[in-house]
Formats: C-alpha cells, sequence, structure tokens
C-alpha cells in the first residue's frame, strides 16, 4: 500500500558496456561513446531493415521502428547474448567497429557472457545504495523508495559510481521525468 518513486538510468547497459571497456583497457569508438552518455544509442538502430526472430512473424525482414522494440532486439543480440550472426549486431559491427572488436576479442579470449560482464557491474551500481528515510527495493537500473527526501542522495550515489568509472551520466528519470 506504499506509493514508491523511482529513479532509472536511462540507456544504462550501453554505459555500463562503456564502464566496461574503459576500466578493461579495451578500446571504443568515439561516438560509441558520445552515443552512450547522450542516451540516444538505440536510435541509431531504428528506422532500419533487420532479420529478427519473432514470436508473431517468421523469420523476415521488418523495420525496427519503436526505440523499445529497437532496445530488445539490442540486448538479444549484443547486450546481453553476443550474436553476431545477426544483421542488428552487424549493424553494430558497422557504426562502431573498434568497439565490435574489443567485445568480440573479449569473449573469445574469456569464459564470461554480456549478460552476466553487465549485469554484474549493473549490481554494483544500484545495491549499495542504502536510502535513509525509505523503505526501498532495486530492480535491475532502477531503485524504488518511498520517500522523496532520499532522491538527491540516491541520484548522488549513482552519478558518483558513474564518475568512478569514468562515464559521464548526464540523465537520470524521476518518476518518468528525465533530470
Amino acid at each position: 500500500g506504499k506509493r514508491f518513486n523511482y529513479i532509472d538510468i536511462p540507456n544504462c547497459q550501453p554505459l555500463l558496456l562503456m564502464a566496461f571497456l574503459k576500466e578493461n583497457g579495451l578500446d571504443y569508438d568515439k561516438e560509441y561513446y558520445d552515443y552512450a552518455i547522450g542516451a540516444d544509442l538505440y536510435e541509431q538502430f531504428m528506422n532500419k531493415r533487420y532479420d529478427i526472430h519473432s514470436p508473431k512473424l517468421s523469420v523476415k525482414q521488418y523495420m525496427l521502428d519503436d526505440r523499445e522494440e529497437t532496445k530488445n532486439e539490442m540486448y538479444r543480440t549484443v547486450f546481453f547474448k553476443w550474436q553476431t550472426n545477426t544483421d542488428m549486431n552487424r549493424e553494430f559491427k558497422r557504426l562502431f567497429p573498434v568497439t565490435w572488436a574489443s567485445i568480440d576479442g573479449f569473449l573469445a579470449d574469456n569464459d564470461e557472457t554480456m549478460a552476466s560482464v553487465l549485469q554484474n557491474m549493473e549490481a554494483a551500481i544500484m545495491n549499495p545504495i542504502r536510502p535513509y528515510n525509505s523503505h526501498y527495493f532495486t530492480l535491475f537500473d532502477a531503485i524504488y523508495f518511498t520517500s522523496v527526501a532520499d532522491r538527491e542522495y540516491i541520484i548522488n550515489c549513482i552519478r558518483e559510481s558513474f564518475d568512478k568509472l569514468g562515464i559521464e551520466l548526464r540523465k537520470v528519470e524521476y518518476n518518468k521525468q528525465k533530470i
């Protein structure tokens, strides 16, 4: 019966990937960094034709024009499961060849998956946050809390975590508003 506020990190997976690359001394494209911190990486993949698997459609080409649909496809083929044989992953390689090569090389040399790498980084940022005045819980890249008095503290904790990773966090979302 309690009302919860939330703070979400927009474009979190692209930001976490950028932090991972920096933390491991891996090369990346400047354009990737710019789109990741600008929170508009997914838009670079929209309005293009891709062959994707869909429960509603057999494998066929269709236009990804919805940001959420594009984001989900990127999670499926780039951020969580590295699927180099998909159109989306090939487009990622075309747009960000240096970043792509760094990811591909890392995954070839390690037993980790992109999902585990990014989810562990996400947990390391969100789980230590302990609001003083609220009942709270974390859910992926968001924290839900009851007292507005904790808002600035939570935002500062998140920004400090990204600063330590060498990533400029330009935007957070508070109750559906970007701030």
